[in-house]
This record gives structure tokens, C-alpha cells and sequence, in this order.
């Protein structure tokens, strides 16, 4: 009896030891099979990765889950002839058309778990689903889709050619499918042209429509601009200004525009906001888009004075140019200073002499004069006269000096609000010279010399030879 009792003891605790294991077992479980999880994603009928509906048949899919469910399109977001139930929804199409065919989404909507299938509208007369598309767009070293898109998944050898049958552009690669069609990758400009797709459905040979690859250029660099002025502008207070910059660039994707200083804020000058007018248009022979700008001010005042910033923008950046307004009262001639203004030379040698100098408007006149007479051009008197911008020069070679030419020299400027004169003065080394000798009369004898610097004169007398 005792050993009984002491064997229904042992089993009684180990039969509390296993359920106590059982229990730790279990609850892990029942929290993995809660109410907030599923180890399942919705299911589609019929089931499988696609379903070929004949052209102008009815077709229905149905989607099932937990919670509420919902069809999309994976080119949109919406579908027609869905009816929601709980847990489920049923999409009914009563006419299987080309525009059906596609992928279609089935969603749980709260867990967005999902599941998809693609249908093929299967249409005897077309291999291809007809599309309004025949002109594919792109840019050179991005993608290009051509939607040649099967009707019938049976489709094999899906390719692509050329329309002539000629062997496409090298470098060209694509990747075919049945339900995505043909994707260039990183087209070029070398790759424009027709195209079509073929492929094989059992033993003939099918053809799809012709597509056209238009590859539009792109900027390798922010664009260049012209601009149609001088870097500085100098006008008289009350003139117009007129600003026009233009730029070009392989696509429409440019910007261009005029940045103007702030007005100096003087009440008693109105302040005059630039108008600024756009241009626009295509280039046919590269196929390049132009833009123009002009800026223009009627009447500019001195608040106007400041830097005109023209900007161009396209997708690889900014440039820009700019020029300076300078406004005046008045015009004016500025000489640029000189540091030799007497100069000796000797006889025979030649000099030129030059002034520089800035000016706005360009002076009417310029001369060239001797002690008072004005100079012609001549071989011994070449005058030369040059400008550039707001920048001009004059210069006077004179050719193998004579000493008779030695003296000063002055030169003229003016442009109706302003004139300006130079001197120099030049000096003819010679030699000493007897230029004439008279006598005696009188009892006087007298001997005329020049030179530069002044000759002295030195009288000798000559005793005349002794005679027997």
C-alpha cells in the first residue's frame, strides 16, 4: 500500500509539471494567431500569374481577404465594375477591350498586403494591343519605351527592327517583354529613327505597327550668352538704354532673364522700372531653341547707374553677363595724362607723338597743328586716328625731322558738349651749320650759323702768306 500511494504521488507531480509546460507553450502561440496578424496575402480567381480574355468577351476577377479589400490598376488607381462585400471584391468587365489589358492589384487596404495578375485581351486580328501612340518621345541617355504589348501570351521571339529592315544603330540594347513591350536604354541621338516589333505566334510570323524614336538633346553645360553690348555703357542723363542679351540651348528647358540694381531711392527722380521684353523661337537647322531679352529704359537718370545682370538657366546651371551703366550730365573728352610733353631729336630721325583718351559722345573732330597751322596728312605728316568702345587715340608721325620742324606741336578734340587741346614741344638736334656769310663791308664781316643746341660762332684771323 505504501508504494502505491508514493507512485500516485510522483504522477500527480508529474502531471502538474507537464501541463505548467504546456501552458508556456501555448501562449506564444495564441498571441502569433491573434486577432492583428495573418500569415496569408489576398487571393485572386482565378488563380495564376495571367488570364487571356477573348476580344469583346466578359471577364470577372475576385479578390479575398481578412479585411476590406480593393482592385487597382498599376497605371492607376481606380477601376470600373468593382462591388465590394466583406472581406472580398469582384471586378466584372462585360466587354474585354484592348484598353483592359494591364496588370491588376488586389489590396488589402489596412494591412496593404497585396497580390496582383495580369489579363491579356486576346484579340485574333491584332498580336500587338493597338495603341494611339506612334511617336516616342526621350532625351538622349534616358529610357524609351516602345508599348508594343501582347494580346496573346503565347507570343515568342519578341524583338525589334528597323522599318527598312537595316540593322539598328550600334550600341543600341533593349530588354523585351510580353507585358512591358521593348525598353531602350540610354538612348542617343544615333538612335532616332522607325522601328517595329516582331515575334512569332505558333509558326507565323507577326509584325507590330511603326514607331518613331524622336531623341531629344540635352545641355552638357550651362549655356553661353550674347550679349549685344559693351561691357560699359555710358549714356548722358535723359537718353534711352536698350539691353538685349540672347542664348541658345538643345531643348525648350531654359530660362532667361535681366537682374537690375535698386534704384538710388532720390524722391526727386521717378523712379523708372526696367521693361524687360521676351523672344523665343527654334532654331530648324540644329533644332536648338534661341531666347532673347531686352531691356529697355526711356529716359535713364542717375539713380539708373549700376551693373544690368543678364542670367541664362538650363538644367546643367547659371550663367550670366553683365555691363555697367555710367550716367553723365554731360558728354565729356577725359585725356589720359602724358609724362613727356618736350621732347628732343635729332635731326633726320623720326617721331610719333599720341594721345589717348575717353569720351562719350565720340568727339566729331580731331587735328593736328604747328605753331598755329593746322597739319594735313601728308608723307612727312602721317595722321592716324583710332577707337574703340568709348576708348579712342590720335597719333602725328613726323618723318625725318628737318631743324626747321623743331617748334610746338598741338593737338584738338571735341563732341559738342566738351573739347580738349595737347601740346608738345619738340626740339631738332643738328649740327652746326654756316648757313650764309656776308663782307666785309664797312670794315665788318658777318657769319650766319644754325643748330640745336644754339652754335657758337668763332672768329679767326688769317695773316695772310708772306711775299717777296
Amino acid at each position: 500500500m505504501r508504494v502505491v500511494r508514493w507512485l500516485a504521488g510522483h504522477e500527480m507531480m508529474m502531471m502538474m509539471m507537464f501541463m505548467m509546460m504546456m501552458m508556456k507553450m501555448v501562449v506564444p502561440v495564441a498571441r502569433l494567431r491573434g486577432p492583428n496578424r495573418r500569415d496569408t496575402k489576398p487571393t485572386i480567381t482565378p488563380a495564376g500569374p495571367h488570364l487571356v480574355a477573348p476580344l469583346n468577351a466578359p471577364f470577372e476577377l475576385r479578390c479575398q481577404g481578412d479585411k476590406e479589400m480593393l482592385w487597382q490598376r498599376e497605371d492607376r488607381l481606380k477601376v470600373r465594375g468593382e462591388k465590394k462585400v466583406a472581406g472580398a471584391s469582384t471586378l466584372r468587365v462585360a466587354r474585354a477591350q484592348p484598353v483592359h489589358m494591364g496588370r491588376y492589384i488586389c489590396l488589402e487596404e489596412s494591412t496593404k498586403e497585396q497580390t496582383s495578375i495580369y489579363v491579356y485581351v486576346k484579340d485574333p486580328d491584332n498580336p500587338f494591343r493597338k495603341s494611339i501612340v506612334s511617336n516616342i518621345l526621350t532625351r538622349v541617355g534616358d529610357r524609351a519605351s516602345i508599348p508594343c504589348l501582347a494580346s496573346d501570351p503565347r507570343l515568342d521571339r519578341l524583338s525589334l527592327e528597323t522599318c527598312s529592315g537595316r540593322p539598328p544603330a550600334p550600341g543600341l540594347r533593349f530588354t523585351a517583354s510580353l507585358e512591358g513591350g521593348i525598353d531602350i536604354r540610354d538612348a542617343q541621338k544615333a538612335f532616332e529613327g522607325c522601328y517595329v516589333c516582331t515575334g512569332r505566334l505558333g509558326r507565323e510570323g507577326v509584325r507590330s505597327r511603326d514607331y518613331y524614336l524622336t531623341v531629344r538633346p540635352v545641355p552638357v553645360a550651362p549655356p553661353e550668352i550674347e550679349m549685344q553690348a559693351t561691357r560699359r555703357v555710358i549714356l548722358t542723363r535723359d537718353e534711352s538704354l536698350s539691353l538685349t542679351c540672347n542664348t541658345t540651348n538643345v531643348n525648350a528647358e531654359i530660362k532667361l532673364k535681366w537682374v537690375t540694381p535698386p534704384g538710388s531711392g532720390a524722391v526727386w527722380y521717378p523712379q523708372q522700372p526696367a521693361k524687360v521684353d521676351g523672344a523665343s523661337r527654334i532654331l530648324t537647322e540644329n533644332f536648338s531653341h534661341a531666347r532673347s531679352a531686352t531691356l529697355r529704359i526711356a529716359a535713364v537718370g542717375h539713380q539708373d547707374a549700376g551693373r544690368y545682370r543678364c542670367e541664362a538657366q538650363n538644367e546643367k546651371g547659371v550663367s550670366s553677363q553683365s555691363a555697367w551703366l555710367d550716367v553723365y550730365e554731360r558728354g565729356f573728352i577725359h585725356l589720359d595724362p602724358t609724362t613727356n610733353e618736350t621732347i628732343h631729336v635729332r635731326s633726320g630721325e623720326s617721331l610719333t607723338l599720341d594721345v589717348d583718351m575717353e569720351a562719350y559722345p565720340k568727339p566729331r573732330s580731331f587735328s593736328w597743328s604747328f605753331m598755329g597751322r593746322e597739319l594735313r596728312n601728308t608723307t612727312d605728316h602721317v595722321i592716324s586716328t583710332h577707337g574703340h568702345e568709348y576708348r579712342f587715340s590720335s597719333e602725328l608721325r613726323l618723318v625725318r625731322l628737318k631743324m626747321s620742324e623743331g617748334g610746338v606741336y598741338t593737338f584738338q578734340a571735341s563732341n559738342g558738349d566738351a573739347s580738349v587741346n595737347h601740346t608738345f614741344t619738340i626740339f631738332v638736334i643738328s649740327k652746326p651749320e654756316i648757313v650764309s656769310h656776308e663782307g666785309p663791308v664797312d670794315g665788318q664781316v658777318r657769319c650766319v650759323a644754325e643748330g640745336f643746341p644754339a652754335p657758337q660762332i668763332t672768329w679767326y684771323y688769317c695773316e695772310q702768306p708772306y711775299a717777296r
